[in-house]
C-alpha cells in the first residue's frame, strides 16, 4: 500500500469517527435550536 492510499484511508476513518456522533447530536435538535440567540441582556457589555 502506498503512502497516499494509507493517508486517505486514515483521513476517511478519522472523519467518520467524528461525523457519526455529530450527526446523532444534530439529529436531536429542533430547527428552533439551530436559530437560538441568547437574550442580549444576559451578555455583559465590554
Amino acid at each position: 500500500m502506498d503512502l497516499a492510499t494509507t493517508y486517505l484511508q486514515s483521513v476517511i476513518k478519522k472523519v467518520t469517527y467524528y461525523k457519526e456522533p455529530g450527526d446523532k447530536i444534530f439529529g436531536q435538535l429542533s430547527t428552533a435550536d439551530f436559530h437560538f440567540a441568547p437574550n442580549k441582556r444576559v451578555i455583559p457589555s465590554l
